[in-house]
């Protein structure tokens, strides 16, 4: 009977992380320029180092075809045709500049981060093309997430660019290879510093700037990027918004679920943002289900001490099944063990 309700308990705890994981995909959408009649791109503009030097001449357009993620429309980048034949690609500063928002204050104090989607056509840029998220605030002043660490998509294809203000603690290698002193102790002091950041901008009351940093290599008629669906994202379960999903959650979601109301209206949340932390199993509704959910995520140790990056919801329903159908004590002991030594060794 035991192990009955063991395997009944772990089943029950991993279709709880995949209906989180398809949680993630909703986002609070800042941009996603849908207007092509609008000659100011949404007040986002070129900035003159990239629209006016000798060397790069890159001015925006707009695309309804390549590139669109979001609507009708994508904002298309191009070299013009001084700068085709100048042979330099982006130079690593800022070639979109967005407008100031205080809507945009409000939410990036408690986002988990910004991500936005790039398409690049097959060949261009010299297969090679990088990008930074930045962020200005009176208030807070001028940062880029990544301490101007740039993040590299993949030619020909379009992707989905993430920036997290605490990046997954599996990723230190890959996001931050190369970086002084080493990788991890560039990712912690990334860490330390978005948290500074978004404390800052929880207390400011002005505006917020977002610009997109491009470098790149060039390939001669075939410089144009497309940009789309510019949102900031939240960690399902995260009720605090310290980046952790753990026990301390439990006593902010059941505040928060005393009063939803009033907690989007505390952390200037909008109802979609509210799904995006609560929804944690799925069902369109902020709930008691809900809270029970995030109780049986955390038994099996499905929290994170960081943002992690969402499994597949297909191989944990397999996963499911098999466990399911052929788990033993000592296979769920097993299974137990390797899921706590993965939260601490990624």
């Amino acid at each position: 009977m035991r192990i009955h309700q063991q395997r009944r308990r772990l089943v029950e705890a991993i279709l709880t992380m995949m209906l989180v994981s398809s949680v993630r995909v909703r986002a609070d959408t800042l941009e996603s320029w849908n207007n092509p009649s609008d000659p100011t791109f949404d007040s986002w503009s070129v900035p003159p180092q990239y629209s006016t030097n000798n060397y790069n001449n890159f001015i925006g357009g707009y695309s309804t075809s390549n590139g669109v993620t979001n609507g009708s429309a994508a904002l298309a980048v191009n070299s013009t045709s001084a700068g085709q034949v100048s042979h330099s690609g982006p130079d690593y500063s800022q070639m979109l500049a967005g407008p100031y928002k205080l809507s945009w204050t409000k939410i990036l104090a408690h986002a988990a981060g910004i991500q936005f989607d790039v398409y690049a056509p097959p060949g261009s840029f010299g297969n090679y093309l990088q990008f930074d998220i930045d962020l200005d605030n009176a208030d807070a002043g001028y940062h880029s997430l990544y301490n101007f660490c740039y993040v590299t998509p993949k030619i020909g294809t379009e992707t989905t660019l993430k920036f997290f203000f605490a990046p997954p603690a599996g990723s230190v290698d890959t996001l931050f290879a190369g970086m002084t002193p080493n990788p991890q102790t560039f990712y912690n002091s990334v860490v330390t510093q978005n948290a500074a950041y978004q404390a800052a901008l929880a207390v400011s009351s002005k505006a917020t700037g977002i610009f997109i940093e491009v470098g790149g290599g060039f390939t001669a008629g075939n410089e144009t990027m497309y940009v789309d669906n510019l949102s900031a994202f939240y960690q399902p379960g995260d009720f605090n918004f310290d980046h952790h999903v753990d026990a301390k959650d439990v006593g902010a979601m059941e505040n928060a679920l005393a009063n939803l109301s009033g907690y989007e209206s505390m952390n200037s949340l909008t109802s979609n943002d509210l799904l995006q932390i609560g929804d944690i199993n799925g069902d369109g509704k902020v709930n008691n289900a809900d809270l029970q959910s995030l109780l049986n995520l955390l038994k099996i140790g499905g929290g994170s001490s960081i943002a992690v990056p969402e499994p597949d919801s297909l191989v944990l329903l397999a996963l499911a099944v098999l466990i399911f159908r052929c788990a033993s004590r000592r296979t769920i002991l097993r299974f137990m063990l390797c899921r706590r030594c993965s939260q601490n060794h990624p």
